[in-house]
Protein backbone atom coordinates (compact mmCIF):
# COMPACT_ATOMS: atom_id res chain seq x y z
CA UNK A 1 0.00 0.00 0.00
CA UNK A 2 1.23 3.51 -0.80
CA UNK A 3 2.85 5.08 2.27
CA UNK A 4 0.99 8.35 1.85
CA UNK A 5 -2.36 6.59 1.58
CA UNK A 6 -1.53 4.59 4.70
CA UNK A 7 -0.61 7.74 6.64
CA UNK A 8 -3.86 9.39 5.55
CA UNK A 9 -5.87 6.40 6.72
CA UNK A 10 -4.01 6.42 10.03
CA UNK A 11 -4.90 10.09 10.48
CA UNK A 12 -8.57 9.37 9.77
CA UNK A 13 -8.57 6.49 12.27
CA UNK A 14 -7.01 8.72 14.93
CA UNK A 15 -9.70 11.32 14.34
CA UNK A 16 -12.39 8.65 14.74
CA UNK A 17 -10.70 7.37 17.91
CA UNK A 18 -10.76 10.87 19.40
CA UNK A 19 -14.48 11.21 18.72
CA UNK A 20 -15.18 7.76 20.16
CA UNK A 21 -13.21 8.60 23.30
CA UNK A 22 -15.48 11.56 23.94
CA UNK A 23 -18.56 9.40 23.50
CA UNK A 24 -17.14 6.70 25.78
CA UNK A 25 -16.25 9.31 28.40
CA UNK A 26 -19.83 10.59 28.45
CA UNK A 27 -21.13 7.03 28.85
CA UNK A 28 -18.62 6.37 31.64
CA UNK A 29 -19.84 9.45 33.50
CA UNK A 30 -23.41 8.21 33.36
CA UNK A 31 -22.36 4.71 34.41
CA UNK A 32 -20.29 6.02 37.31
CA UNK A 33 -23.13 8.25 38.49
CA UNK A 34 -25.52 5.30 38.53
CA UNK A 35 -22.96 3.19 40.38
CA UNK A 36 -22.56 5.90 43.01
CA UNK A 37 -26.31 6.09 43.52
CA UNK A 38 -26.44 2.32 44.06
CA UNK A 39 -23.57 2.48 46.57
CA UNK A 40 -25.18 5.38 48.41
CA UNK A 41 -28.45 3.46 48.73
CA UNK A 42 -26.61 0.36 49.97
CA UNK A 43 -24.71 2.38 52.57
CA UNK A 44 -27.91 4.05 53.72
CA UNK A 45 -29.55 0.67 54.25
CA UNK A 46 -26.55 -0.62 56.24
CA UNK A 47 -26.39 2.39 58.59
CA UNK A 48 -28.13 2.20 62.00
CA UNK A 49 -31.51 3.83 62.38
CA UNK A 50 -31.52 7.44 63.68
CA UNK A 51 -32.83 6.54 67.16
CA UNK A 52 -29.71 4.43 67.91
CA UNK A 53 -27.19 6.89 66.42
CA UNK A 54 -25.31 9.02 68.98
CA UNK A 55 -26.04 12.71 68.55
CA UNK A 56 -23.27 15.26 68.71
CA UNK A 57 -24.26 18.87 69.24
CA UNK A 58 -23.40 21.24 66.37
CA UNK A 59 -21.79 18.41 64.41
CA UNK A 60 -22.02 19.09 60.67
CA UNK A 61 -21.51 16.25 58.22
CA UNK A 62 -18.13 16.59 56.48
CA UNK A 63 -17.77 14.94 53.06
CA UNK A 64 -14.66 12.85 52.44
CA UNK A 65 -11.73 14.61 50.78
CA UNK A 66 -11.31 13.53 47.17
CA UNK A 67 -7.74 13.02 45.99
CA UNK A 68 -7.13 14.80 42.70
CA UNK A 69 -5.70 12.99 39.70
CA UNK A 70 -4.08 15.50 37.34
CA UNK A 71 -5.05 15.69 33.68
CA UNK A 72 -1.46 15.09 32.52
CA UNK A 73 0.11 12.13 34.40
CA UNK A 74 3.59 13.11 33.20
CA UNK A 75 3.60 16.14 35.51
CA UNK A 76 1.43 14.88 38.35
CA UNK A 77 4.47 14.02 40.50
CA UNK A 78 5.35 17.73 40.66
CA UNK A 79 2.01 18.56 42.24
CA UNK A 80 1.49 15.71 44.71
CA UNK A 81 1.56 16.90 48.30
CA UNK A 82 3.30 14.84 51.04
CA UNK A 83 1.10 12.22 52.57
CA UNK A 84 -0.32 13.18 55.96
CA UNK A 85 -1.48 10.82 58.63
CA UNK A 86 -4.23 8.54 57.38
CA UNK A 87 -7.70 9.93 57.87
CA UNK A 88 -10.08 7.73 59.83
CA UNK A 89 -12.59 6.23 57.44
CA UNK A 90 -15.97 4.70 57.78
CA UNK A 91 -16.50 1.17 56.57
CA UNK A 92 -18.26 2.50 53.47
CA UNK A 93 -15.46 4.88 52.42
CA UNK A 94 -13.01 2.33 50.91
CA UNK A 95 -15.70 1.16 48.50
CA UNK A 96 -17.03 4.63 47.79
CA UNK A 97 -13.77 6.54 47.30
CA UNK A 98 -12.42 4.75 44.17
CA UNK A 99 -15.75 5.23 42.41
CA UNK A 100 -15.82 8.92 43.38
CA UNK A 101 -12.25 9.44 42.22
CA UNK A 102 -12.98 7.76 38.89
CA UNK A 103 -16.04 9.96 38.42
CA UNK A 104 -14.13 13.14 39.24
CA UNK A 105 -11.32 12.19 36.85
CA UNK A 106 -13.76 11.54 34.00
CA UNK A 107 -15.55 14.83 34.62
CA UNK A 108 -12.26 16.71 34.80
CA UNK A 109 -11.14 15.30 31.45
CA UNK A 110 -14.46 16.22 29.85
CA UNK A 111 -14.25 19.75 31.26
CA UNK A 112 -10.71 20.13 29.96
CA UNK A 113 -11.80 18.85 26.56
CA UNK A 114 -14.78 21.21 26.40
CA UNK A 115 -12.60 24.15 27.50
CA UNK A 116 -10.28 23.54 24.57
CA UNK A 117 -13.20 23.07 22.19
CA UNK A 118 -14.76 26.39 23.21
CA UNK A 119 -11.53 28.10 22.18
CA UNK A 120 -12.10 26.94 18.62
CA UNK A 121 -8.49 26.14 17.71
CA UNK A 122 -6.19 23.84 19.66
CA UNK A 123 -2.51 23.15 18.95
CA UNK A 124 -1.06 19.81 20.07
CA UNK A 125 2.23 17.90 19.68
CA UNK A 126 2.62 14.92 17.38
CA UNK A 127 4.64 11.72 17.45
CA UNK A 128 8.07 12.86 16.24
CA UNK A 129 9.07 9.30 15.31
CA UNK A 130 6.80 9.51 12.26
CA UNK A 131 8.87 12.36 10.82
CA UNK A 132 12.49 13.19 10.04
CA UNK A 133 14.68 14.15 12.99
CA UNK A 134 15.10 17.77 11.83
CA UNK A 135 11.41 18.31 11.03
CA UNK A 136 9.25 20.40 13.34
CA UNK A 137 5.64 19.23 13.41
CA UNK A 138 2.51 20.75 14.89
CA UNK A 139 -1.08 19.55 14.98
CA UNK A 140 -4.06 21.91 14.79
CA UNK A 141 -7.60 21.01 15.73
CA UNK A 142 -10.58 23.12 14.64
CA UNK A 143 -13.80 22.74 16.63
CA UNK A 144 -17.15 24.01 15.39
CA UNK A 145 -20.36 24.46 17.39
CA UNK A 146 -23.80 24.30 15.82
CA UNK A 147 -26.07 26.81 17.55
CA UNK A 148 -29.09 25.39 15.76
CA UNK A 149 -28.42 21.88 17.08
CA UNK A 150 -26.72 23.00 20.33
CA UNK A 151 -23.83 20.59 19.94
CA UNK A 152 -20.21 20.38 18.84
CA UNK A 153 -19.63 18.99 15.37
CA UNK A 154 -16.92 16.57 14.33
CA UNK A 155 -13.60 18.46 14.50
CA UNK A 156 -11.23 19.08 11.60
CA UNK A 157 -7.48 18.53 11.83
CA UNK A 158 -4.40 19.95 10.11
CA UNK A 159 -0.77 18.86 10.45
CA UNK A 160 1.94 21.44 9.79
CA UNK A 161 5.54 20.46 9.07
CA UNK A 162 8.55 22.77 9.14
CA UNK A 163 11.30 21.48 6.87
CA UNK A 164 14.47 22.77 5.29
CA UNK A 165 14.00 23.88 1.67
CA UNK A 166 16.42 25.37 -0.84
CA UNK A 167 15.34 28.49 -2.74
CA UNK A 168 16.35 29.51 -6.28
CA UNK A 169 19.52 31.22 -5.03
CA UNK A 170 20.70 28.09 -3.25
CA UNK A 171 19.95 29.36 0.26
CA UNK A 172 18.42 26.93 2.72
CA UNK A 173 15.29 28.09 4.51
CA UNK A 174 13.09 26.66 7.24
CA UNK A 175 9.47 26.85 6.10
CA UNK A 176 6.13 25.61 7.33
CA UNK A 177 4.00 23.54 4.95
CA UNK A 178 0.56 21.98 5.27
CA UNK A 179 1.44 18.29 5.51
CA UNK A 180 -1.97 16.63 6.07
CA UNK A 181 -5.49 17.83 6.85
CA UNK A 182 -9.13 16.77 7.14
CA UNK A 183 -10.53 20.22 6.27
CA UNK A 184 -13.45 20.54 3.81
CA UNK A 185 -12.50 20.82 0.15
CA UNK A 186 -14.09 24.27 -0.17
CA UNK A 187 -11.70 25.93 2.33
CA UNK A 188 -9.33 28.17 0.28
CA UNK A 189 -6.17 26.58 1.67
CA UNK A 190 -4.03 27.75 -1.23
CA UNK A 191 -4.61 31.35 -0.15
CA UNK A 192 -4.21 30.70 3.57
CA UNK A 193 -1.00 28.67 3.31
CA UNK A 194 0.71 31.73 1.81
CA UNK A 195 0.54 33.25 5.29
CA UNK A 196 2.31 30.35 7.01
CA UNK A 197 5.83 31.75 6.77
CA UNK A 198 5.01 35.39 7.50
CA UNK A 199 5.29 36.93 10.96
CA UNK A 200 2.88 35.08 13.28
CA UNK A 201 2.12 32.99 10.22
CA UNK A 202 0.81 29.89 12.02
CA UNK A 203 -1.58 31.98 14.12
CA UNK A 204 -2.79 33.89 11.07
CA UNK A 205 -3.24 30.64 9.12
CA UNK A 206 -5.28 29.05 11.93
CA UNK A 207 -7.47 32.13 12.45
CA UNK A 208 -8.23 32.45 8.73
CA UNK A 209 -9.42 28.83 8.62
CA UNK A 210 -11.36 29.15 11.87
CA UNK A 211 -13.15 32.34 10.74
CA UNK A 212 -14.01 30.79 7.38
CA UNK A 213 -15.48 27.67 9.00
CA UNK A 214 -17.45 29.78 11.49
CA UNK A 215 -19.08 31.74 8.65
CA UNK A 216 -20.00 28.56 6.79
CA UNK A 217 -21.49 27.02 9.93
CA UNK A 218 -23.39 30.24 10.63
CA UNK A 219 -25.06 29.95 7.22
CA UNK A 220 -26.07 26.35 7.96
CA UNK A 221 -27.48 27.41 11.35
CA UNK A 222 -29.50 30.24 9.81
CA UNK A 223 -30.99 27.89 7.20
CA UNK A 224 -31.81 25.39 9.95
CA UNK A 225 -33.69 28.11 11.83
CA UNK A 226 -35.62 29.06 8.69
CA UNK A 227 -36.94 25.52 8.37
CA UNK A 228 -38.53 25.89 11.82
CA UNK A 229 -40.80 28.74 10.70
CA UNK A 230 -44.39 27.71 11.37
CA UNK A 231 -47.65 29.12 10.05
CA UNK A 232 -48.78 29.82 13.61
CA UNK A 233 -45.88 32.27 13.92
CA UNK A 234 -47.57 34.52 11.36
CA UNK A 235 -51.17 34.02 12.48
CA UNK A 236 -51.33 35.46 15.99
CA UNK A 237 -53.78 33.68 18.20
CA UNK A 238 -54.37 31.01 15.57
CA UNK A 239 -54.33 27.36 16.54
CA UNK A 240 -54.00 26.18 12.95
CA UNK A 241 -52.79 22.62 12.68
CA UNK A 242 -52.58 20.25 9.77
CA UNK A 243 -53.52 16.58 9.90
CA UNK A 244 -49.92 15.39 9.80
CA UNK A 245 -48.49 18.04 12.11
CA UNK A 246 -46.09 19.05 9.32
CA UNK A 247 -48.55 20.96 7.12
CA UNK A 248 -48.09 24.12 9.20
CA UNK A 249 -44.40 24.21 8.38
CA UNK A 250 -43.70 27.05 5.92
CA UNK A 251 -40.61 25.51 4.31
CA UNK A 252 -41.23 21.89 3.37
CA UNK A 253 -37.81 21.08 1.95
CA UNK A 254 -34.33 22.58 1.52
CA UNK A 255 -31.67 21.77 -1.06
CA UNK A 256 -28.21 23.14 -0.28
CA UNK A 257 -24.56 22.42 -0.95
CA UNK A 258 -21.93 21.93 1.75
CA UNK A 259 -20.78 25.54 1.51
CA UNK A 260 -24.32 26.98 1.37
CA UNK A 261 -23.52 28.84 -1.84
CA UNK A 262 -26.80 27.83 -3.46
CA UNK A 263 -30.00 27.31 -1.51
CA UNK A 264 -33.39 26.21 -2.80
CA UNK A 265 -36.26 26.52 -0.31
CA UNK A 266 -39.57 24.84 -1.17
CA UNK A 267 -42.69 26.63 0.14
CA UNK A 268 -45.94 24.70 -0.10
CA UNK A 269 -48.93 26.27 -1.86
CA UNK A 270 -52.13 24.22 -1.96
CA UNK A 271 -54.77 24.80 -4.63
CA UNK A 272 -57.66 22.55 -3.73
CA UNK A 273 -56.24 19.05 -3.58
CA UNK A 274 -53.16 19.94 -5.61
CA UNK A 275 -49.82 20.52 -3.92
CA UNK A 276 -47.57 23.04 -5.60
CA UNK A 277 -44.34 24.62 -4.44
CA UNK A 278 -42.83 28.05 -4.73
CA UNK A 279 -39.08 27.63 -5.08
CA UNK A 280 -36.97 30.32 -3.44
CA UNK A 281 -33.49 30.07 -4.97
CA UNK A 282 -30.73 32.00 -3.20
CA UNK A 283 -27.18 32.32 -4.49
CA UNK A 284 -24.88 33.34 -1.67
CA UNK A 285 -21.35 34.45 -0.92
CA UNK A 286 -19.68 34.06 2.45
CA UNK A 287 -21.68 36.80 4.17
CA UNK A 288 -24.82 37.66 2.19
CA UNK A 289 -27.35 36.82 -0.52
CA UNK A 290 -26.16 37.82 -4.01
CA UNK A 291 -29.23 36.89 -6.05
CA UNK A 292 -32.76 35.75 -5.20
CA UNK A 293 -35.33 34.15 -7.51
CA UNK A 294 -38.82 33.07 -6.48
CA UNK A 295 -40.80 30.89 -8.87
CA UNK A 296 -44.23 32.17 -9.87
CA UNK A 297 -47.34 29.99 -9.93
CA UNK A 298 -49.79 32.77 -10.86
CA UNK A 299 -48.61 35.62 -13.12
CA UNK A 300 -50.80 38.15 -11.28
CA UNK A 301 -48.39 37.90 -8.33
CA UNK A 302 -45.33 38.97 -10.33
CA UNK A 303 -45.15 42.41 -8.68
CA UNK A 304 -45.27 40.93 -5.17
CA UNK A 305 -42.68 38.32 -6.12
CA UNK A 306 -40.36 41.01 -7.48
CA UNK A 307 -40.68 43.00 -4.25
CA UNK A 308 -39.79 39.94 -2.15
CA UNK A 309 -36.80 39.17 -4.36
CA UNK A 310 -35.60 42.73 -3.84
CA UNK A 311 -35.82 42.32 -0.05
CA UNK A 312 -33.74 39.14 -0.12
CA UNK A 313 -31.15 40.38 -2.61
CA UNK A 314 -28.11 41.74 -0.77
CA UNK A 315 -29.43 40.63 2.64
CA UNK A 316 -26.75 39.72 5.19
CA UNK A 317 -26.96 36.23 6.66
CA UNK A 318 -27.07 37.80 10.10
CA UNK A 319 -30.36 39.49 9.06
CA UNK A 320 -31.79 36.69 6.93
CA UNK A 321 -34.15 35.27 9.58
CA UNK A 322 -35.84 38.65 10.05
CA UNK A 323 -35.92 39.48 6.34
CA UNK A 324 -37.24 36.07 5.34
CA UNK A 325 -40.01 36.36 7.94
CA UNK A 326 -41.04 39.67 6.34
CA UNK A 327 -41.08 37.97 2.93
CA UNK A 328 -43.35 35.21 4.26
CA UNK A 329 -45.70 37.79 5.78
CA UNK A 330 -45.95 39.57 2.41
CA UNK A 331 -46.56 36.32 0.53
CA UNK A 332 -49.26 35.24 3.01
CA UNK A 333 -51.04 38.60 3.14
CA UNK A 334 -51.18 38.79 -0.67
CA UNK A 335 -52.37 35.16 -0.97
CA UNK A 336 -49.30 34.24 -2.99
CA UNK A 337 -48.86 31.23 -0.73
CA UNK A 338 -51.58 29.39 1.15
CA UNK A 339 -50.19 26.22 2.73
CA UNK A 340 -53.53 25.09 4.17
CA UNK A 341 -56.05 25.85 1.43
Amino acid sequence: MNLQVLETEIGDVRSDIQSLRLEVAAIEVERAQLALKVLALQDELQQPSPQHRPHEKDADPVPPIIQHSHFDPSISRFFQAPQDEPVPQTTALPRFLPQAEALVEIKENILYENTYRIGGVTAFPLNQRLFAANDEVLGLRFDMFSHAKCQFLQPHYAILKKSTVTDKTGHQLRQWTLYRHTLPVYVPLEDYTKELNSEDGVTTFALHIRNFLVKIQHKHDVVEELTKLDLQTFEKGSMVAGPSGNSCRIIQKVDKDLQCQRLVLYILHKVGEKRKFHQVELNCNLDSIETANISTIDLKHNAVIAMCEGLLRGCKFSDLSTTFSKVIEILLSNKVIDPLT
